[in-house]
């Protein structure tokens, strides 16, 4: 089994976007209305098990760790879909790592 290291996704919370005010022209002032846009949406992660997984890592030389996770994406408490996920890390330097067949 081939282990690759993987960077971590990026935060799946709250996303907010603002848009900055504009100069009214001649006026001299700024409008003080931002326009925020909120998206309710998050991923709740439950540990189910870890134990370790064949291989080492090929940065340290260190056990490999598989961890099981069910995964729930809920839009405003309302549950939308259920995953469960194989993760690897490394025991000894805490990198995510890939498991490529």
């Amino acid at each position: 089994m081939h282990v690759q290291d993987v960077s971590s996704p990026p935060s799946l919370g709250v996303r907010v976007k603002t848009r900055p005010p504009h100069n009214h022209a001649g006026s001299g002032r700024r409008s003080g209305a931002n326009m925020r846009v909120v998206f309710p949406c998050r991923e709740e992660e439950e540990v189910l098990s870890t134990h370790k997984a064949p291989g080492s890592c090929p940065y340290c030389g260190g056990a490999v760790m598989a961890t099981y996770v069910e995964s729930a994406w809920r839009l405003c408490f309302l549950p939308l879909c259920r995953k469960i996920k194989c993760k690897f890390s490394c025991t000894r330097c805490s990198r995510r790592l890939v498991a490529y067949p």
